[in-house]
């Protein structure tokens, strides 16, 4: 017989080596962390955006109302109580629902 057509009848044969559960679960579980890493990246580099553009926005904010004329002393003076106020503002906010 020649090596194909073992291979042949070893496919055919029921007692040929077939992969157990143990290695197919091992190998789904590999699958799906492999899945769960790519997500986490992709949701931290889907957060790094938003904060990016939320910084870009929070800028212009700051030029189109006048406060960019403040240096940073005075700022960082004020800093504790803007930080307050702005909590208290974002509290108050209705909460988005996450789709």
């Amino acid at each position: 017989m020649t090596e194909v057509a073992n291979q042949e009848t070893d496919s055919k044969n029921p007692k040929a080596p077939r992969v157990s559960r143990a290695k197919n679960l091992e190998a789904r579980l590999a699958e799906m962390e492999k899945k769960t890493k790519e997500l986490r990246e992709k949701l931290r580099e889907e957060q790094r955006k938003e904060r990016e553009e939320n910084s870009r926005a929070v800028a212009a904010l700051h030029k189109t109302e006048g406060l960019d004329v403040f240096d940073v002393e005075a700022w960082a003076a004020a800093m504790p109580q803007v930080k307050a106020l702005l909590e208290k503002a974002q509290s108050a906010l209705p909460q988005e629902a996450d789709a």
